[in-house]
Order: C-alpha cells, then structure tokens, then sequence
C-alpha cells in the first residue's frame, strides 16, 4: 500500500502502472538520481509523500487515472527544481496546483480531463510555460474564453486544444493576449464551427486543424466569417494539407 523510495537512491525512473492496491509513496531523503517518474491506473493512490517529493534533477511527471489523487507534490517549486515536462490526466477532483506554484524549470504542461483544474487561476501565472495541451472532453465548456477557462499565460509560444467534446466557438480575443503564440493546434473537436471577434494573434505562424469537420469545411471554403480571422496566418493546415493563401 506504500511504496517506500529511501532504500532506491540510485533510481533513475519510477514507473507505476495498475497497482490496485498502492496508496501512497514515501520518502524523507533525497533522490538525487530520479529523472522520470510515470504513474497510472492506480485507482487508490491518494498521496506523494508528505513531506515533498525532494528529486532535484527530476525533469518528467507524467500521472494519470489515479482518480483519488487530488494534489500534486507539494513543495514543487523548490523540491523539484529541473522539472521541464507535467502530464496531468483524468483528475476530476483535482481542482488546484501546489502551494506556491510550479519550479521556473517547467517549459510543457499538459492537462486532460481535468476540468476543474484548468479554471485555476493558477495556471495564468505560469510565465515559464512555452508549450500547453488541453484537452477534454470538458462537458461543460462550449466557448473556450467563456466557458470559464482561466486567462492563459502570455509566455506559451504553442496551444493544443483537443478532444473538447462540446466546444462551438473560439473566441480570438481570449488569445489576443499571447504576443509569442506561434502555433495553434485544434484537434478533435466535432462541435467547434466559430471562431468570434477580430482575428486570432498577429504572432501566430502556423495553424494546425484535425478532425474538426464543421470549422475544417470553413477554411477549405474560405468562410467569410472565418476566412478574415486566420488569413494573416502563414501556414495553415486541415487534415494534413496545406490551404493555398491567395
């Protein structure tokens, strides 16, 4: 039921998958060689250990489908000092990150099904964050800037929006605030056929749209509803072809 780390001090990576059973993990020393850790289908898994999880040269998180955590180590932003990569999915309690945020290490978070979560404030001051996935299915978000979505951080340089079950419109203005933002990625989205205000950002090179058949068929047609909002856009792909700008 507890995993104990203080004898695996030489551990590289830390990979956990449909353990029944285990609750939680323990340790009060240093890890100083843990580099990865993947944990997932652990459906009674509650806990990191309490103290903080101290692996100083940690780079890679990944949990998911452990539906009875509710938090992630705490301490973060000083215990986990190099950490670059956080895959967060299928947390439907989970509703906030640590206390005292996530270490200015962390350049690519990504967060599905987890709907409370992404309305923490929280995440908005993530200004070391260059690269953010989000995805559903987010029953209850039909709009992306009013379906309570917090306001996103203006560092990311790339957004995936993916699998949002009943998402009908982008709204630009809740991206115009991202100066860097050079690639949007829409991907899955079957409901989503809008996109609302003046365009999306003036940095944006490259947009990229998957399975997203009713917005697909407006770009291919060059939509004047749409077409004005993503014409400044140098590379725009649909289903894995490039549309000719005139």
């Amino acid at each position: 039921m507890t995993l104990s780390l203080e004898t695996l001090l030489n551990l590289n990576h830390l990979f956990i998958r449909n353990c029944e059973n285990i609750k939680c993990l323990s340790s009060s020393k240093v890890l100083p060689n843990l580099v990865d850790i993947e944990i997932r289908e652990c459906p009674e898994f509650v806990s990191f250990p309490r103290e903080g999880l101290s692996a100083p040269n940690l780079t890679s998180l990944y949990v998911s489908r452990c539906l009875n955590l509710k938090s992630l180590p705490c301490h973060a932003n000083t215990l986990l000092p190099k950490l670059e990569r956080m895959t967060i999915s299928n947390f439907l309690e989970m509703e906030t990150f640590p206390e005292g945020g996530m270490p200015p290490s962390l350049r690519s978070l990504y967060i599905r099904n987890c709907e409370k979560l992404m309305r923490s404030s929280s995440i908005t001051s993530m200004s070391m964050l260059i690269h953010l996935s989000i995805g559903g299915p987010c029953d209850g978000v039909k709009s992306f800037s009013n379906g309570g979505l917090v306001l996103l951080p203006p560092s990311l340089t790339s957004l995936d929006l993916f699998q949002m079950s009943i998402l009908l419109t982008l709204e630009c203005r809740g991206l115009f605030h991202l100066p860097s933002l050079e690639v949007l990625r829409k991907i899955d989205c079957p409901k989503l056929e809008n996109m609302s205000g003046e365009r999306l950002p003036a940095s944006l090179i490259q947009l990229e749209i998957y399975k997203c058949p009713l917005l697909e068929e407006r770009c291919r047609m060059k939509h004047p509803q749409t077409w004005p909002k993503v014409a400044h856009i140098r590379r725009i792909e649909v289903n894995y072809k490039w549309i000719q700008q005139d």
